[in-house]
């Protein structure tokens, strides 16, 4: 569980350094539509700040949120749920969000959240980011993970889940834990 003190070091900026920065807004045919324009300076910060933390490549992290929430400010606030009840910019489900000790509709707490979440997932898996990013969809305890063509295995939903983050971060292998 992620303690109040965990989160001292994603400090939000002073006043004034919360103002959208000028993005644009993003679209393929196999990626839809999104805008990073919700990544404000906190929210890069913290992007960073997690990855670093917990040793999870940020791309990964900002390609999750990209596909979870689409950075769309009423999914982030909570005012829009998810058809399975996730909430927030990392769309948790309550019950993770609990154990995780965040609350989903803070984006910054959302962001540690995940961060905590790859970090379980990536050791668990002994580093494969592939089977971390389809277990943030599917959940970590999946049978299929455990079969030599797991990725053949999965429903149809995580299936292109997985290749919009593979896609959103270039399908470059994501970084090895920098804290090693």
């Amino acid at each position: 569980m992620i303690q109040d003190s965990d989160l001292d070091s994603f400090l939000r900026p002073d006043a004034g350094s919360d103002e959208p920065a000028a993005t644009p807004k993003t679209k393929s045919p196999s990626m839809g539509s999104f805008s990073l324009d919700a990544i404000t300076p906190d929210i890069a910060n913290a992007f960073k700040a997690a990855a670093d933390a917990y040793g999870v490549d940020e791309n990964v992290l900002i390609g999750i949120a990209a596909r979870e929430s689409a950075f769309d400010p009423d999914v982030i606030a909570g005012r829009r749920k998810s058809s399975a009840g996730a909430i927030g910019l990392m769309q948790f489900m309550p019950n993770t969000a609990q154990e995780y000790g965040i609350n989903p509709t803070d984006p910054i707490e959302s962001i540690v959240g995940a961060a905590a979440y790859m970090r379980k997932s990536l050791d668990k898996f002994g580093g494969d980011y592939r089977k971390a990013i389809a277990s943030y969809n599917a959940g970590q305890n999946r049978k299929e993970f455990d079969a030599p063509d797991w990725d053949r295995k999965l429903p149809s939903e995580t299936t292109k889940y997985l290749a919009f983050v593979e896609q959103f971060i270039g399908l470059d292998q994501p970084k090895a834990d920098p804290r090693k």
